[in-house]
């Protein structure tokens, strides 16, 4: 029997990303339901963006990927607004001491970012200190990973597996490193996809690091994107056919 997973559009916004034009697309295609990714936005701009999706009827945000100066109130109005079910956060100490005073602590998940210098904030025994609900998986990063850094990939899956894992990012990772204005250097993992390909690499991933609950974390069109969550929706079913 498949499973009960959700696969929602993600509205970002990063500097390629025109997140005023995606909340027009909300309307013209008639989406109940998106993630989001304020990741980029100050305060000044996220209350212009909530503005412009309160006016958007019967929206849905089960999905929300939390920033460092957000606090606990913001976490309220998504959650009474907008029926937010879901937050995660990167690993970093600041965000753990907002989730282990947060009364969303059971719902917010711990992002899989992989530079070096983030290990010490993703690891077991930190979960374990701050009552951290699980991992939010994201498999662009993980794949990225596993290209950078062979020799500390298998201790990340080791960490992934004994760990619960609440949601999921899916964006792109490509297999030759290519240009990204966000970080200005050439990496594997990308928020913008080229072609329906470029997601082949989740084919690699068992079906048991696939949520429940999965936000697509692109810089495309929703338009775009519909497309996308097909091309992902097949190979899952695929994975659930075949576990």
């Amino acid at each position: 029997m498949e499973s009960e997973r959700k696969i929602l559009l993600g509205l970002t916004t990063t500097p390629q990303s025109d997140w005023r034009r995606k909340i027009e697309e909300i309307d013209e295609l008639n989406l109940k339901e998106i993630a989001l990714f304020p990741t980029c936005l100050e305060m000044i701009e996220r209350k212009e963006l909530f503005s412009l999706l309160e006016k958007i009827k019967l929206l849905r945000i089960p999905f929300v990927h939390l920033r460092d100066d957000m606090e606990e109130k913001e976490a309220d109005y998504l959650t009474d607004k907008f029926g937010t079910e879901c937050f995660n956060v990167h690993p970093e100490g600041k965000f753990y001491q907002f989730v282990s005073k947060s009364k969303y602590r059971d719902r917010i998940y711990v992002e899989n970012l992989y530079y070096p210098k983030r290990r010490s904030f993703f690891n077991e025994e930190i979960f374990r200190k701050y009552k951290i609900a699980g991992i939010c998986l994201d498999f662009s990063h993980l794949a990225a990973e596993e290209k950078e850094y062979p020799d500390y990939y298998p201790k990340k899956l080791k960490i992934i597996e004994n760990s619960k894992i609440g949601c999921n990012h899916i964006s792109v990772c490509f297999s030759k490193r290519k240009y990204e204005p966000m970080v200005n250097a050439d990496i594997y993992d990308s928020h913008y996809l080229e072609k329906l390909s470029d997601l082949d690499y989740l084919k690699k991933f068992p079906i048991s690091f696939f949520s429940d609950m999965l936000a697509i974390e692109l810089e495309n069109s929703f338009k775009e994107q519909l497309e996308a969550k097909k091309y992902i929706e097949d190979i899952i079913r695929e994975k659930e056919n075949w576990k």
